[in-house]
């Protein structure tokens, strides 16, 4: 019988699907949901000993494509360790606590990492990613916060071999990932001492407009706006990308790999890639936790399908076919096939812009093979899935 959980570090996860630090783990009544729903851990939203500017809660979403968050509510450090404290009493869930220190003063880091031990954290998770106050609370304070802790190496060396030393649960860091460098600095993060990863497939993004309002923000009650963290489906290929030249650079460090999941299939493409857990959040804003408790059902039927006992029995194995250069690239060239029973003649393939090969005829697509550059878009273009190689 196959099994979605796994132990990591001591810690026995129930599921793969980490519920992301976000608005869904700010309350205790969310953290019930999650575990009634079957999430394997949660990272409860971002506490910081004292915040430099308040933070208020604005958010956009185009379903489907993106979420898209300037200004967020952040746990002060009494709000933050009480949600923990409550967590722990009344849920047998997983807690991870998303925390930030004051920049380079370690001590601010030492000070809540020890308070959220001292209630039951199961572990810590340091953000060095958070966009938004990488250019707003860096910039009122003069201390390297969030994502401006990512740019600087040392920095979060010195911030987890401290907190290594001063407590004993697993620490797992969130970090920006933008650029060469990022990656290369992942390989820092695990010589200092770092239990996990945290891959964040968001990226600080421009704002949604209206044009046919001079530029006016879209977002509801916002007079101005400044970049935001964006996440949704479209970073999927950046952070399995980085899940992937990650798991290959590194050895040890357990992966949890997010940024667009909002499908079974995209929990399995992360594991694959190199990723030990998942994280999730724009899916469970736009449909609520249930979708987690279906997407393990589906996780553990396609595991019995493809013949899969454990997660560890396909985490990686994408890595085998993937390869540094152009050159190396395998490719076939045989001409698609078109299913004539299954076509519904959608047009959908006759449309593709550069493709002069395929035409419908009598409601049913032909593909011309001397005219065919056998690019392959139209396979995953087809809705219906009846052009196939």
């Amino acid at each position: 019988m196959s099994r979605i959980g796994q132990h990591i570090g001591g810690i026995y996860y129930k599921s793969p699907i980490v519920v992301a630090s976000s608005p869904l783990t700010d309350r205790l009544d969310l953290i019930k949901q999650a575990e009634e729903y079957g999430a394997g851990a949660v990272s409860t939203k971002l506490t910081i000993i004292k915040a430099p500017v308040k933070g208020v809660r604005r958010m956009y979403a185009e379903r489907g494509l993106y979420t898209f968050n300037p200004s967020d509510k952040r746990n002060e450090l009494e709000e933050g360790v009480e949600l923990v404290r409550q967590a722990k009493e009344q849920t047998g869930i997983v807690i991870w606590t998303n925390i930030s220190g004051f920049g380079d003063d370690i001590d601010s880091w030492i000070h809540i990492a020890k308070a959220m031990e001292d209630v039951g954290a199961d572990a810590l998770e340091l953000n060095f990613n958070c966009p938004n106050m990488s250019v707003t609370e860096s910039a009122v304070s003069g201390k390297k916060f969030g994502g401006a802790v990512s740019g600087d190496p040392e920095l979060m060396r010195e911030i987890i071999t401290s907190l290594k030393k001063a407590i004993k649960i697993p620490i797992w860091v969130k970090t920006l990932f933008e650029g060469h460098a990022m990656m290369a600095y992942s390989k820092v993060i695990e010589q200092a001492g770092a239990d996990g990863l945290t891959i964040n497939g968001g990226m600080l993004g421009a704002p949604p407009i209206d044009i046919f309002n001079k530029g006016f923000p879209k977002l509801p009650g916002v007079l101005n706006c400044g970049f935001g963290g964006t996440v949704g489906p479209g970073a999927r290929p950046l952070s399995n990308r980085l899940v992937a030249t990650i798991k290959q650079m590194t050895d040890k460090i357990s992966i949890a790999g997010g940024g667009g999941i909002v499908d079974y299939k995209h929990v399995i493409e992360s594991i694959m890639f190199g990723s030990t857990l998942t994280t999730m959040c724009s899916k469970i804003l736009w449909e609520g936790f249930k979708t987690i408790k279906i997407m393990n059902e589906q996780i553990e039927k396609f595991m019995e399908d493809q013949g899969y006992e454990t997660l560890e029995d396909m985490r990686g194995v994408a890595l085998r076919h993937l390869v540094p250069a152009s050159d190396k690239l395998q490719y076939t060239f045989s001409v698609p096939a078109v299913d004539a029973s299954k076509c519904t003649g959608c047009g959908t393939c006759e449309r593709i812009g550069h493709c002069s090969a395929i035409s419908v005829k009598d409601k049913k697509a032909e593909i011309n093979s001397d005219k065919c550059e056998k690019c392959g878009l139209c396979v995953s273009m087809c809705p219906h899935g009846v052009i196939k190689y």
